[in-house]
């Protein structure tokens, strides 16, 4: 049998027609994958905006936290400092407390000088009293010296602590010598 083809056009346009209809598939599938790719990068987009915003507060948030710990840091700084200071610095008014407690009715207190020497760490002090007679034995001043040396008021700073010169006049005048050196007599 024979079959006559009265339309040779139509097996193209057919043809042409089911290859119109595959390029759509794979068009129309292509075209979903391209807009499932797009989605997923917007909504990638809008996670990423969140994680940022979220690691820029706790950025913030840290940051702070570093100020407050310099500015803690530096107070701390600032009160060592304090009592680095403090630690050299001689409190006199227990000492002269101690001497109105020491004093006799006659020995008095003429001149108290008392000096940290600049640049060092070495601690001076000078007593000069008087006594209201002549007739005063030695003993009274070394006495009163040797109370000096065992009252921690004075002896935690002056660790030498002597008699000086003790000379005459109207009153017999004493003097006491300090410092913070060890050994003295």
């Amino acid at each position: 049998m024979f079959s006559i083809n009265l339309y040779p056009e139509f097996n193209e346009r057919r043809n042409t027609a089911r290859l119109r209809v595959v390029k759509t598939g794979i068009l129309a599938a292509f075209s979903g994958v391209v807009v499932l790719a797009i989605g997923s990068l917007i909504m990638s987009a809008f996670l990423i905006n969140d994680r940022v915003a979220s690691l820029s507060e706790i950025v913030s948030h840290q940051t702070d936290r570093i100020q407050n710990q310099s500015a803690l840091e530096q107070e701390l700084v600032s009160a060592r400092e304090m009592l680095e200071i403090r630690s050299k610095r001689i409190d006199w008014a227990p000492k002269l407390a101690m001497l109105s407690e020491m004093l006799t009715e006659d020995l008095q207190i003429v001149e108290f000088e008392g000096a940290i020497e600049r640049g060092k760490t070495k601690k001076k002090l000078a007593i000069i009293g008087e006594t209201g007679h002549e007739d005063v034995q030695i003993s009274v001043f070394t006495e009163f010296v040797d109370m000096l040396r065992m009252d921690p008021r004075l002896s935690n700073d002056f660790s030498s602590l002597r008699l000086g010169s003790v000379g005459g006049g109207s009153g017999t005048r004493f003097q006491i010598l300090g410092d913070d050196s060890e050994g003295g007599s």
